[in-house]
């Protein structure tokens, strides 16, 4: 086991003991490292601190971290002793950061020599794991961009993708956008928002056209807005093409 502090964070890198076979005395040893590796955790550090533990677990926690789990089931790196003591140590605060964004089977750090033709055949196991603590989590998922947020209402209506454009973020925008995108997208947004403050007027038939140019022109130009944040999973959407589109509707606004 290794540990380092680097710009506040604690990693914590361990080579998890094999087990070589189930009920022998290396087996056992792998038991009881795994209980004194939570029991340090407890000891030495907080959930609510930032805190990576990665390297070769040696275990395949659940039927997609491995190619064949039934098959697998009961062996060492696959055996539900290994699951129990690797869930206790998760439940002290560690949350696994490869399947916050990764879901199902099929992606394997490990493919075993003895199988003819492992790697090509995808013949494989998860068992080189990364975990952190719920701030590493929350700045992970941060790190890749920003937060898509769904909506129910948008899915209700048919209107694909549901996605809340108002309440969704991009932390990336700002860097890979040229300032036209950027004063474009900050144009729609705007008179999203407008159109939204007054949609209760607009809908109960108050608004009065004429006295706020800025309604004005989100009122006129929601149709087309709308239409332009939809599109069907059948057609293709080419980056250039929805950029000069964006541009012409906040050209309009």
């Amino acid at each position: 086991m290794l540990t380092c502090e680097l710009n506040g964070i604690t990693f914590i890198n361990t080579y998890v003991p094999n087990g070589n076979t189930v009920g022998s005395d290396k087996w056992e040893y792998k038991l009881r490292w795994l209980d004194r590796f939570s029991r340090m955790l407890s000891e030495r550090y907080r959930p609510d601190q930032p805190v990576v533990w990665l390297g070769d677990i040696n275990i395949a926690p659940t039927p997609d971290d491995v190619f064949d789990s039934p098959k697998m089931l009961g062996k060492v790196g696959h055996h539900p002793d290994e699951f129990s003591r690797l869930e206790g140590i998760r439940q002290w605060g560690l949350i696994d950061l490869f399947r916050l964004h990764h879901s199902g089977p099929g992606d394997y750090t490990f493919w075993d020599f003895v199988i003819p033709r492992s790697v090509e055949r995808n013949l494989g196991w998860r068992i080189d794991h990364i975990y952190g603590t719920q701030p590493i989590a929350d700045a992970c998922r941060a790190i890749l961009d920003g937060h898509i947020i769904l909506s129910r209402k948008l899915a209700a209506a048919g209107h694909y993708p549901a996605i809340d454009v108002m309440h969704s973020v991009s932390r990336l925008c700002s860097q890979l956008s040229k300032p036209q995108q950027l004063a474009a997208t900050r144009k729609l947004r705007e008179a999203m928002s407008t159109y939204d403050e007054s949609k209760d007027l607009i809908d109960l038939g108050a608004y009065t056209p004429g006295t706020n140019a800025a309604l004005d022109a989100a009122v006129r130009m929601q149709p087309e807005i709308t239409d332009f944040l939809r599109q069907d999973t059948t057609v293709d959407a080419p980056l250039a093409e929805g950029l000069d589109r964006l541009q012409s509707i906040a050209g309009r606004l």
